[in-house]
C-alpha cells in the first residue's frame, strides 16, 4: 500500500473506498427513504396499474372491479377452504367470464368469489396511491404475503409463533411507509403468546367443563382487534387470513390452554384422544391438523406428571428433605435442594407465597405483555441470541426505578421484601450480584 505520492492499491483500502462510495451513493440518492417508502409503493399500489399497461392483459380477460365484504375461496367451491374475508369496496382483478358462480380474482391475491359481491368498473376509477387504498384492504394484503413468505406452503403447523412476529415486523415497516397503524385506527400492536378456542361444539367423550383451548401466538391490537395468520392450524373452517379475528375464541393468557392440554394428556390420555380424534378426522369435509400431537412432540408432555408434582427432564422427582426452614411473619418457609452439589443451586421454596398471590403478581405481567423469552448463555458465558428458549420471564415494575404508586409496584415490594427475610437479608440491601426487580418466569 502506497503511503505518500500516489493513490494506495492495497485491498483494505479497496474496500474502504467501496464503503465510502455506497455511502455517498445512499445519501445522494436518498436510497433509504426510497426503499422504505417508494418500493412498497411500486410493489403495492402500482401493481394494479402495471395489470392495465401490460400488453397481454385482453389476453388474460383480466379487469378492474370492487368487491364487496365477501369470503375469499382458494377454488370455485363453496366447501375449499376460506382463505380470507376482504372489507367493504375492496379493489381488485377479476377473470372476465359468465357471470355465475365464483368468479376467479387475481389481486390482492389470488382465488375465487361469489359473482354477487363483484361490481366491475372503469381502469380510471381504479386507486394508484398507497393512501387511496383502505387500511383494512393493506393489512389483509401485507397478512397474504407475509404467510406466503414466512409460514410456508407447508402448513400453519407450530408456525404461529414465528408467523405473528414477522407479520408485527411487516406492520411497523408499512406504518413507516404508509401510517398503517395510525389509519388502522387500533393502536399499537404487539405479538400475544396465548391460548386459541379449537373447537367451540362440545363432544360427548370430553371430560365435564372441559374447553378445547391450545396454546397459540396472535397480532392483538391495543383496542382487542385481532389479526391472525394461522387459526386454520386449530378449525379449517376459519380464514387462513384472519381479520379482523373472532375475539371470543382468543385469550391473552397461556392457562387455560395449561389446563386443557392437561385434561387432553392426562385426565383422558393421548391414546383416547387420538382414537376420538381419528373418528372426527373420517367425516371432516377437509384436512384436519393433528395440532395435539405435535404439542406433545414439540415439548409439551405432561402424561407423567400429575398437577403439584415435581418434573426434572420429563421424569417425577421426589423432592428431599429440608435443608432450611425459615420463618417469615408466622409462615413456614420451607427449602429443598433438587440439584446435586456439583450442579447449580436450584431449590424448591414451599410455603411463601399462597397461590392466589402469584396468581396476582402474573397478571400484572400478562396484562401489559411483559413476558419475554429468557436469556440463554453458552459455556463461555456469551448470550445465545438464537435457538429454542425454554422459558420466558418478566421483570417486574421497581420501587428503585420511581414507579411508585401503582399496584403492581405495591404487591412486587411486598413479595420482593417477603423473599429477602426468607433470605436473611434487606430487600433494599442485598449484595450487588442480586441487585434487580423482582422477575416471574414460565
Amino acid at each position: 500500500m502506497k503511503l505518500f505520492g500516489g493513490e494506495p492499491t492495497g485491498g483494505l483500502w479497496l474496500i474502504l473506498k467501496a464503503f465510502v462510495s455506497v455511502a455517498v451513493v445512499t445519501r445522494q440518492y436518498d436510497l433509504v427513504n426510497r426503499m422504505v417508502v417508494q418500493i412498497p409503493d411500486v410493489l403495492g399500489a402500482h401493481q394494479m396499474a402495471h395489470l392495465y399497461t401490460a400488453e397481454e392483459a385482453d389476453a388474460k380477460k383480466w379487469t378492474g372491479a370492487y368487491f364487496s365484504h365477501t369470503e375469499v375461496r382458494a377454488e370455485a367451491s363453496a366447501d375449499s377452504e376460506l382463505l380470507a374475508i376482504l372489507p367493504a369496496d375492496c379493489p381488485g382483478c377479476v377473470k372476465e367470464e359468465d357471470p355465475e358462480g365464483f368468479a376467479e380474482i387475481c389481486f390482492p391475491f389470488q382465488g375465487y368469489i361469489p359473482w354477487s359481491a363483484v361490481r366491475l368498473c372503469d381502469p380510471k376509477e381504479m386507486p394508484t396511491k398507497a393512501e387511496d387504498y383502505s387500511p383494512a384492504f393493506e393489512l389483509v394484503s401485507l397478512m397474504y404475503h407475509t404467510r406466503r413468505q414466512y409460514t410456508g406452503s407447508s402448513g400453519p403447523l407450530f408456525m404461529d409463533e414465528i408467523s405473528a412476529k414477522k407479520l408485527c415486523d411487516e406492520i411497523f415497516l408499512r406504518e413507516k411507509a404508509s401510517g398503517l397503524l395510525r389509519r388502522l385506527g387500533h393502536g399499537h400492536c404487539s405479538v400475544v403468546h396465548g391460548s386459541f378456542l379449537a373447537e367451540t361444539a362440545s363432544k360427548s367423550w370430553w371430560p365435564p367443563k372441559y374447553q378445547d383451548w391450545a396454546y397459540h401466538s396472535f397480532v392483538a391490537f391495543e383496542d382487542g382487534h385481532i389479526a391472525d395468520l394461522t387459526a386454520d392450524q386449530f378449525d379449517v373452517s376459519v380464514p387462513q387470513l384472519w381479520y379482523p379475528a373472532d375475539p371470543s375464541r382468543y385469550d391473552r393468557s397461556s392457562h387455560p390452554a395449561e389446563a386443557a392440554r392437561f385434561a387432553r394428556q392426562v385426565t383422558i390420555g393421548l391414546e383416547k384422544w387420538r382414537s376420538f380424534m381419528e373418528k372426527e378426522r373420517k367425516s371432516a369435509p377437509r384436512r384436519i391438523y393433528e395440532w395435539w400431537d405435535a404439542e406433545m412432540k414439540g415439548g409439551f408432555d405432561v402424561r407423567h406428571g400429575q398437577q403439584g408434582q415435581v418434573l426434572r427432564c420429563g421424569k417425577p422427582l421426589t423432592p428431599p428433605e429440608p435443608c432450611k426452614v425459615a420463618w417469615v411473619k408466622e409462615r413456614k418457609v420451607s427449602f429443598r435442594r433438587l440439584t446435586d452439589a456439583t450442579e447449580l443451586e436450584v431449590y424448591l421454596v414451599e410455603g411463601l407465597f399462597d397461590s392466589f398471590e402469584l396468581q396476582r403478581l402474573l397478571g400484572f405481567c400478562e396484562q401489559r405483555q411483559g413476558f419475554q423469552p429468557s436469556l440463554q448463555k453458552d459455556k463461555r458465558g456469551q448470550v445465545v441470541q438464537d435457538g429454542r428458549r425454554t422459558s420466558h420471564s418478566c421483570a417486574m415494575r421497581w420501587k428503585l426505578l420511581g414507579d411508585e404508586g401503582q399496584e403492581e409496584t405495591f404487591h412486587a415490594q411486598n413479595a420482593t421484601e417477603r423473599c429477602a427475610a426468607a433470605l436473611g437479608v434487606e430487600a433494599l440491601c442485598l449484595p450487588g450480584s442480586w441487585l434487580g426487580s423482582l422477575s416471574l418466569a414460565e
